[in-house]
């Protein structure tokens, strides 16, 4: 439709009363807009709805759901009724409501529940039934010529039954003058409690403080799923300190009252203050303290009387630097012995405290043979140079300043000095120091705000092998309990591990023969070694010695294992001249060939 106005003189009236009569034979429903166009008349242009048609009478919302539980009376979201037109609806109407199986309307369901707005206001509601599912509610003098639509809200109260499936509750309305409508007006929960991470995990660097965990939510399913007075308990890992928590209330009326545990630091308790109104949700974050050596995933265990329970993953803590070494053969009683470069990188920038030490430190036995070069060769990180020393197992780097770039620390021309006491096998140097501690503090007690020095790093930089490889035998290693052994000058495994009974030690057959560098054969319960021009037979269950030929007595007997030849070390490995020795400290057998 287009209609056309001539224009107003200045001298006009301000106002023009319009009224537009449509025929609405072929109009779908929905707001009736006029679109204005003011030309060059000083009239305001713009759309403007002029009236609203509906295909139904009325208009059923729900102005917002419940979560309820298993309680009589409980109170659902609010079902709004409103006129799509004026005097779409008479001057009486009948409107009725039907309540999901196991659900049936509760004692609270009365007049009062029922309010009238708009071109209702002032009029009379009344329930004229209540019967288990069933509720019909009389509207009467509602008028034919209202001014404005009337709206007609119902706050639903209810009884649930045991029986009842948890979800969605849906009421069916119907009126005079409008089709049936199915609403949900609730939630129905049993009474539970959502732990949930909100945040991405953040990977946080061990050794700095004030480190920011993910935040994380409590949340009440429904009102009073948490008990009143009672705890909710935190607990992080051991060496992850907390250093403060804000807790921000999103919804509800339940406090909590307490915080971080003056003993125990990686610990929190709250008691609950409910007044069983509303559902409570918090959304809880954490700042923390972390030990330089600490490293993986910060879990946050929730327990305690009230009914919270859950772990939660808040954070991902990574060592400050990553340690890379050329691991090479050394041997024993060696001095000036080379090693490959070691190299320390940052994870990210200011993973490197300035004003403090990196210490790089070798194990017992082991000592540096002078200083080494050290050079920063990527970022800016800067160290002092002129006071890079050693001591003993010590090598001491000062750093002068902080990165604003990962930066990388490169040690080379190392050498050092292995004396006797070291044990076959990797030697790995410790990366620590108070550079990558920030919460490090030299008198720190144990229930201090700091944590203790401790190594960040480890990383195998050498391979002590012994000099003897002599593949007709030479020098072996077995030790108690372990199937690792040494031989021919390295580290190898066995499918047996060696043991002690009566005193005697026994090795599995076939891993002493390699060591002796003997050929084993074994046929009837008889074990015939042999080795050049020596040849030794055992005999399983007897305590009998043969050696090429002469028979001697021994005080145990070779015996059957778990399915594996055992054989007692010393008797066989002196029967072919070799030495044996036993290192009680370290448990450990040692063959040795003359």
């Amino acid at each position: 439709m287009y209609l056309k106005f001539p224009a107003v003189q200045d001298d006009a009236v301000d106002k023009v009363s319009i009224k537009i009569y449509a025929d609405l034979d072929d109009f779908e429903g929905g707001d009736i807009e006029a679109v204005v166009d003011g030309m060059d008349s000083g009239v305001t242009s713009g759309t403007y709805v002029v009236g609203r048609t509906s295909s139904d009478d009325a208009e059923v919302t729900v102005v917002d759901t419940e979560t309820i539980g298993q309680n009589n009376n409980e109170v659902c979201g609010v079902i709004r009724i409103t006129e799509s037109s004026l005097n779409s609806l008479g001057d009486d109407e009948t409107i009725e409501l039907k309540l999901p199986k196991d659900f049936e309307w509760g004692s609270g369901m009365d007049n009062s529940k029922i309010e009238l707005f708009g071109g209702f206001e002032g009029k009379t509601a009344t329930i004229t039934k209540k019967d288990g599912r069933d509720l019909t509610i009389e509207l009467t003098g509602l008028g034919t010529s209202r001014t404005e639509r009337g709206i007609v809200e119902i706050t639903p109260v209810v009884d649930v039954d045991k029986d009842a499936d948890y979800g969605e509750v849906e009421i069916s309305v119907e009126g005079d003058d409008f089709d049936q409508v199915d609403v949900v007006v609730a939630e129905y929960a049993d009474w539970d409690v959502t732990l949930e991470v909100i945040d991405d995990v953040p990977t946080v660097i061990a050794g700095h403080n004030e480190e920011e965990l993910a935040t994380f939510v409590i949340d009440e399913n429904m009102a009073e799923s948490l008990i009143d007075g009672r705890t909710i308990d935190l607990e992080l890992p051991e060496g992850v300190k907390i250093h403060s928590i804000d807790i921000d209330k999103k919804d509800g009326n339940a406090d909590l009252t307490g915080g971080r545990d003056s003993d125990d630091y990686n610990e929190a308790s709250w008691t609950v203050n409910n007044d069983g109104k509303n559902a409570t949700e918090w959304e809880i974050t954490l700042e923390v303290s972390i030990a330089a050596d600490f490293t993986g995933d910060i879990v946050a265990e929730i327990s305690g009387s009230a009914g919270a329970e859950g772990e939660l993953v808040l954070g991902k803590a990574v060592a400050p630097v990553t340690v890379e070494a050329e691991a090479v053969d050394t041997t024993l009683g060696t001095q000036t012995q080379e090693l490959g470069d070691i190299v320390i990188t940052e994870v990210e920038d200011e993973a490197i405290f300035d004003g403090k030490n990196i210490i790089v430190e070798l194990p017992d036995g082991v000592e540096w043979d002078g200083t080494p070069d050290v050079e920063v060769i990527e970022g800016n990180l800067e160290l002092d140079d002129n006071d890079i020393d050693t001591d003993d197992e010590i090598l001491i780097i000062p750093v002068d300043s902080q990165s604003s770039k990962p930066s990388a620390i490169k040690i080379s021309d190392i050498k050092v000095t292995i004396d006797r006491t070291v044990p076959y096998g990797p030697i790995k140097a410790k990366v620590k120091g108070e550079a990558f501690a920030e919460n490090y503090d030299e008198d720190a007690e144990e229930d201090s705000e700091n944590f203790d020095e401790t190594k960040v790093a480890e990383v195998v930089v050498a391979n002590l092998v012994t000099p003897v490889e002599n593949k007709e035998g030479g020098f072996a290693e077995f030790t108690i309990g372990s199937p690792v052994y040494l031989a021919d000058g390295s580290y190898k495994v066995a499918d047996a591990a060696p043991y002690v009974k009566e005193g005697r030690t026994y090795v599995p057959i076939r891993y002493l023969a390699n060591a002796l560098g003997a050929e084993v054969d074994y046929a009837n319960k008889v074990v015939t070694l042999t080795k050049g021009d020596t040849t030794v037979e055992l005999t399983i269950g007897s305590n009998q010695l043969v050696v090429n030929g002469q028979v001697s007595t021994m005080d145990i007997a070779p015996e059957i294992n778990n399915g594996r030849t055992m054989l007692p070390a010393r008797f066989v490995a002196e029967a072919f001249g070799a030495k044996v020795g036993f290192v009680p400290a370290e448990k450990k057998v040692v063959i040795s060939m003359e």
